[in-house]
């Protein structure tokens, strides 16, 4: 199976190069590279053409502007048009974030996993912090129970809900699973002949949850691989380096997930979600009342109503 990377870079051209050297240095890996610059305000640009120049990096590894900073699927997409504009475009793309340092066949073992039944069309990598720490990789859906435990985040009721949390327990083995991690995948052409690209609607998370959606009620499986292990520096290519704080949720957090349980389900599970979210998030509130508990639910609650108008103000008409 022939496999070609694609990584979107915004604004750090640094760890998008340390990123593509970690793939050069494995023998495994005989794929290109490409990386799309999403219209960086800074000198990106400049950076990777030049890095790019090295011998070391210019045979294999294409830099493609995008027209506009669409979002992380919208960067994916323009990577992935490319290299179907091929005349012998690759059979699958490894779709890897830049913050992420690849160990040695960290490519050719999702390879491996989705050339070994056609039905596979994603295979998410093992992902692990710079200090060795295991990351949540591998989870179920989102769904009305698992958004309670969400807001809930108490014992007794994770405990009750657990078959619906959506993170699931640490895996040491390959499974079929509901949706992996999109800073590391592998999807294949055939899924995405089948099933279209990542939906653009998205500008920054649940991207990967929704294309795993369609993949799966399309007749494919989804796939974890811990052998393919890669090093993932959580959150540093969504940090905005010139802010002098980091909301714990983005605007774009909650406008992915508003869009993803429309666009799976419909708006009255979207609303159903939210009430049930608000709900578990009362409890906690409750629980953390002397500590501004009822603070963080109010900013909670116009957080999904922003959101809620915002995918209305954007929704598509119907055809």
């Amino acid at each position: 199976m022939q496999v070609a990377v694609v990584i979107v870079n915004y604004r750090v051209a640094t760890l998008t190069i340390e990123a593509i050297d970690s793939l050069l240095a494995d023998p495994s890996f005989e794929g290109d590279i490409v990386v799309v610059d999403n219209v960086s305000p800074d000198d990106s640009a400049a950076v990777l053409s030049a890095a790019f120049a090295d011998p070391r990096r210019n045979e294999r590894c294409t830099l493609v502007p995008s027209d506009r900073n669409g979002g992380f699927a919208y960067g994916n997409n323009v990577g992935i048009r490319h290299l179907l504009e091929r005349p012998s475009p690759p059979d699958a793309f490894h779709l890897l974030n830049p913050d992420t340092i690849a160990h040695p066949r960290a490519t050719s073992a999702l390879a491996e996993a989705a050339s070994a039944d056609p039905r596979v069309g994603v295979v998410g990598s093992h992902l692990e912090g710079a200090d060795g720490e295991r990351q949540a990789a591998a989870f179920r859906f989102p769904s009305c129970p698992g958004e309670f435990e969400r807001g809930a985040m108490t014992g007794p009721i994770s405990k009750l809900l657990r078959s619906h949390v959506v993170s699931l327990d640490a895996l040491d083995h390959a499974t079929d699973v509901d949706w992996v991690s999109g800073a590391s995948f592998l999807v294949t052409r055939k899924l995405i002949e089948d099933v279209g690209l990542m939906d653009d609607g998205f500008f920054l998370y649940y991207e990967e949850v929704e294309m795993c959606w369609r993949a799966k009620h399309a007749g494919y499986r989804v796939r974890y691989e811990p052998a393919s292990r890669v090093v993932h520096l959580e959150g540093q290519s969504t940090t905005d380096p010139n802010a002098s704080t980091q909301p714990k949720r983005s605007p774009h957090w909650y406008n992915s997930r508003r869009r993803y349980f429309e666009r799976t389900v419909n708006e009255a599970h979207a609303d159903l979600c939210d009430a049930t979210l608000l709900a578990g998030a009362a409890v906690r509130a409750a629980r953390d009342a002397r500590r501004g508990g009822f603070d963080a639910w109010r900013e909670l609650r116009r957080s999904l109503a922003a959101a809620k108008k915002h995918t209305a103000e954007r929704r598509e008409p119907t055809p």
